[in-house]
């Protein structure tokens, strides 16, 4: 056990309560913490300020009135002009405590010196508040867009959150203060003046220093101000020491075990009896659906499962999987975990998504590992190579060695366990992404295999019997022994039934915008990103080179205030790590996979629902969900083809058009539709038509549904029912390749056609071709290479490169021909028939089989 010197005498504390000195030294004698003298450097300028705060009174708050913040009428040239937007400077009462802002590489302490201070704050601050900076922008971000609705967009709501937020916070801990988003950097500065303006005192921790907050951020000589406000009004201190407390060992809990030997089994045994119920829930293989796919569990009892390592990652499983599994299960024994290396890197990935929904939902992992958890993902070898190359260059470096990775990794660099720089040489992982995601998972690793991480309630919230009750209440006693102020947030026993989700809204976290208890229908928003989410930093004229701005979904619903009068809107966030750019097949099947649930499961209470997209593959992603989600909901696809900062941006109107019509009882039974320019356009036949112009949809057959005559949908045309259309089971055809689909390729035909191109897209995986011929659906050159390629297993479809017009079936048929279906749309129907397992014959008579019918061609078998 650690030891320390004498506590030093705490001054000005006219109650002789616990500080974070003293808390500090309790925690070194439990032997908690390892007594270190950088820390206590630290630590004594949280006691400063704790004592500070033990005399002050904060000042009351002053809330602005409405008129005061109404916006002043301006010319319209004054909009290009940044210094008629600049707000006078308030004053920061002289008798408020300056806070601090504590910054450090991981390993250096934030989390805890943060955990002293707020939990040994004298008494006399009542109001006081600690969160994660994120999720305290989210809740300013939503204020704001609940006062604008109220008064408008140009109303000047940040005065009014800023005064709402210091009513109920003397004091504002922020973990992991970060600015990564345009939106935090522009009015940062204004909401955090005005909460010191108002007394509110804040801490906060963070990766960096002040100075390299939003680094290269668009604007940001805008946020420089900001950046001078908090060096001006916290105390900078820099964290980093010699010591990583988080690598300092704990006490053991035994649930890892290494390794694969006799003992093995028996020690999953153990810890499968001692967490599951099996008195009142013996073993017993259970399933659970995932929109719409099975997943088997082999063995479960209570909240505990119990998987083998294959049977969990060796399986075509993702992230939805085992957020799934979270919700039913609060153990999984996972035996027999295998070394991993460059040749099973796919496993490697798929074993650190699953630690991450796991340290997510706070779950307990037991583990039986060929490895050491240090050596689950390197060997001995690249451990020690990785460290001598860092010895070589001496001390590892705290600040800089970051410098070349994004900002969404630097956000989540408090979660690692170890340093990059260890990671550099190891052939498992192919870029820095993947390396953090390894470093993360194994400190999050770490982390999950403590006493402390084991012991936090050790499962008591699983059966809600008296014993179970009896075991909390000794664990709430022993906390306030050790910690009397600390009890109350220790939370109260809960039975486990009184928390089961009710509905498809509760299951599955949705958040809904717009008057609470309201009957007004429920339309989902899956947000993704494209032109409808995009903004130009080069003025409102520009409708080419944007990019480097963005807007989310409640930032595009507060620009149309009328919404919320007619529906209440949630938004799932499905985008692309570069959210202003476009999808990939995976989102896209992952976000249809989640409508299909959120729409078509029993408990859904959920009208329809609304995606937006960029335009370069809107049609795409309509015509899949089309095919896939067939319970009646209205679907609604709408984008955009101007960005947001443009004069005439049709995305707002867009936006109001598409959620009326989901709201719509009319619209039930109509299939996906698709809402742009006022038009109505069924999501079978939807195609873009034009590149710049903001008609630039249309349908490729059957003409429009309807259109919208003020902000109201009139259909003219019935529901769309596409010849011959096929109906596809998402379940089974998740199950042939989970994430995403099977690869199909187009080809582009021209006057010649090089059949080997065929040949060198089934050597690259391609397991179909789509071929845009000529005329009516012709090949000009190049068959026998075709046919080769299909002798190989490849399956062909021949469509027309013309926007318009059929691809007619052959007599005797060579290979499938699209029909009425342009070439895009081919490419998802071979798709979507491939993953349910069809055969080339069985392909040809999906696409042609009605076709032939009607026109009375006799159905003929490949090559008969």
């Amino acid at each position: 056990m650690a030891t320390t010197g004498p506590a030093p005498t705490q001054t000005g504390n006219p109650y002789n309560y616990h500080g974070p000195i003293a808390e500090y030294d309790l925690r070194v004698r439990h032997g908690k913490l390892r007594d270190d003298e950088h820390q206590r450097t630290i630590i004594q300028n949280l006691q400063n300020l704790h004592d500070m705060l033990a005399h002050y009174d904060p000042p009351k708050v002053e809330h602005p009135t409405v008129e005061s913040l109404q916006p002043v009428k301006k010319s319209f040239f004054s909009m290009f002009d940044r210094k008629s937007h600049n707000k006078p400077k308030l004053d920061i009462p002289d008798h408020v405590p300056k806070g601090i802002y504590m910054y450090g590489d991981v390993g250096s302490g934030k989390t805890m010196m943060m955990d002293l201070f707020y939990d040994t704050l004298p008494p006399n601050i009542k109001e006081k508040k600690r969160i994660h900076f994120a999720n305290f922008m989210q809740e300013v971000h939503r204020e704001l867009h609940k006062i604008r609705m109220k008064y408008g967009n140009d109303f000047d709501a940040v005065p009014f959150v800023a005064a709402q937020i210091a009513e109920k916070s003397n004091v504002l801990c922020f973990d992991e203060f970060q600015c990564t988003d345009v939106a935090d950097a522009m009015i940062l500065r204004r909401l955090f003046e005005s909460l010191m303006h108002h007394g509110v005192v804040v801490v906060t921790t963070s990766n960096r220093h002040p100075n390299d907050l939003y680094k290269n951020g668009i604007q940001r000589e805008s946020f420089i101000p900001c950046i001078n406000l908090l060096k001006e009004r916290l105390r900078v201190l820099n964290l980093d020491s010699e010591t990583d407390y988080r690598k300092i060992p704990r006490p053991p809990s035994g649930v890892y075990h290494h390794p694969l030997d006799k003992s093995a089994h028996t020690h999953a045994d153990k810890w499968f009896k001692f967490l599951g119920d099996l008195e009142n829930d013996p073993p017993h293989p259970a399933t659970h659906t995932v929109w719409g796919r099975e997943i088997q569990v082999p063995k479960a009892s209570g909240k505990a499962a119990w998987f083998s390592f294959d049977e969990l990652i060796g399986r075509a499983t993702g992230a939805a999987d085992y957020i799934e599994l979270m919700k039913s299960y609060e153990v999984f024994i996972i035996t027999d975990v295998p070394a991993m290396d460059h040749k099973s890197r796919d496993l490697a990935r798929r074993f650190i998504t699953f630690i991450d929904a796991m340290y997510e939902s706070r779950a307990k992992l037991v583990m039986t590992s060929a490895r050491p958890l240090t050596q689950l993902f390197m060997s001995n070898s690249e451990l020690e190579d990785a460290t001598h190359t860092g010895q070589d260059k001496g001390t590892i470096p705290k600040g800089d060695e970051h410098h070349d990775v994004s900002d969404v990794m630097r956000s989540l660099m408090d979660d690692l366990g170890m340093n990059m720089s260890m990671l550099k040489n190891s052939s498992l992982f192919s870029g820095d992404e993947e390396r953090f995601a390894f470093a993360r998972a194994l400190s999050r690793l770490s982390e999950m295999g403590s006493q402390e991480w084991v012991d936090r309630g050790l499962g008591l919230e699983k059966k809600g019997g008296k014993g179970e009750l009896e075991s909390w209440l000794r664990v709430r006693t022993a906390v306030a022994a050790l910690l009397p102020n600390a009890v109350s947030a220790v939370p109260a026993f809960q039975d486990v039934r009184t928390r089961q989700a009710t509905t498809a809204s509760v299951r599955l976290g949705l958040k809904w915008l717009g008057p609470s208890n309201s009957t007004l229908p429920k339309i989902l928003v899956l947000y993704t990103g494209g032109t409808i989410a995009a903004g130009s930093a080069f003025g409102a004229l520009d409708d080419s080179l944007y990019g480097q701005l963005a807007i989310t979904g409640e930032q595009i619903i507060a620009r149309d205030p009328y919404l919320l009068n007619h529906t209440q809107l949630a938004v799932a966030n499905w985008r692309t790590n570069d959210y202003t750019t476009g999808t990939s097949d995976s989102m896209v099947m992952n976000m249809t996979r989640f409508a299909h649930d959120a729409l078509c499961s029993k408990d859904s209470d959920i009208v329809g629902a609304v995606f937006t997209h960029g335009t370069n593959s809107l049609e795409e992603t309509a015509f899949l969900m089309d095919n896939l989600i067939n319970c009646g909901k209205p679907i609604v696809g709408v984008g955009a083809m101007r960005p947001f900062t443009h004069l005439s941006f049709d995305g707002d109107s867009n936006f109001f058009d598409a959620v009326v019509l989901a709201a719509s009882p009319e619209s039930r039974d109509r299939g996906l539709m698709v809402a742009f320019n006022s038009r109505i356009i069924p999501g079978y036949w939807v195609t873009k038509l034009h590149s710049t112009n903001p008609d630039a949809f249309g349908a490729s057959a059957g003409g429009d549904l309807g259109l919208f005559i003020n902000g109201s949908p009139i259909f003219f045309n019935t529901p769309s029912q596409p010849l011959f259309k096929h109906p596809f089971d998402l379940a089974k055809v998740s199950a042939y390749s989970y994430p995403t689909l099977p690869k199909v390729d187009i080809l582009y035909a021209a006057r010649e056609f090089d059949g080997k191109l065929v040949l060198n897209a089934q050597a690259n995986g391609a397991k179909g071709v789509v071929i845009a011929g000529t005329g009516n659906g012709a090949i000009p050159s190049g068959e026998d290479d075709v046919k080769k390629a299909m002798q190989g297993g490849l399956q062909v479809v021949v469509g027309t490169r013309s926007p318009f017009g059929v691809s007619s079936p052959n007599v005797r048929p060579l290979w499938a021909k699209s029909g009425f279906v342009h070439v895009i749309q081919a490419r998802i129907l071979l798709q979507l028939a491939i993953a349910s397992g069809m055969s080339m014959d069985q392909t040809i008579d999906m696409f042609e089989g009605g076709f032939r019918k009607a026109m009375g061609l006799p159905t003929v078998k490949l090559g008969a």
